[in-house]
């Protein structure tokens, strides 16, 4: 598979001109304000899910600590019963 699409890229670069070559490769003034933008909308997404996924560690470890917490005073408390 990848020697085909080797294959095709190189066709169709033989194919163009120079100034075409150098066209599809640099792109025009549109496509890379196109792809600039949607790399800016990539990063912004992955800032937010990064910090979703911060705030959800953050909870998760409040929760274990909670839990361990409670774990903590039952085994207390049954101590303390088995010392009455």
């Amino acid at each position: 598979m990848e020697a085909l699409l080797s294959k095709e890229w190189k066709e169709k670069m033989e194919s163009l001109n120079t100034s075409e070559l150098l066209a599809e490769v640099k792109g025009t003034p549109e496509s890379l304000a196109e792809k600039e933008h949607q790399l800016s909308t990539m990063i912004t997404q992955l800032i937010s899910l990064r910090e979703q996924l911060l705030a959800a560690h953050d909870e998760q470890k409040k929760f274990a600590a909670s839990q361990m917490e409670k774990q903590r005073q039952q085994m207390e408390l049954a101590r303390q019963q088995q010392e009455q």
